[in-house]
């Protein structure tokens, strides 16, 4: 999990499969929605290339 510079909340989703995530980021996003009210957040997932994907795996905090 990252907290960016404007205030914006990016979770990175590790799933086995690269396609298998959709549905449980969707889940996810739902719930987060639920519980943090309406709060900005994006979910990616590990198999992405892109910057924040990589920001994630290098300065993110491990959230089990």
């Amino acid at each position: 999990m990252i907290i960016n510079a404007r205030g914006d909340i990016d979770l990175l989703l590790r799933t086995p499969q690269s396609n298998g995530g959709i549905l449980k980021r969707i889940r996810m996003a739902a719930r987060l929605k639920e519980l943090l009210g309406d709060q900005k957040i994006d979910i990616i997932g590990d198999h992405e290339t892109s910057v924040v994907a990589r920001e994630a795996l290098s300065k993110g905090i491990l959230l089990q």
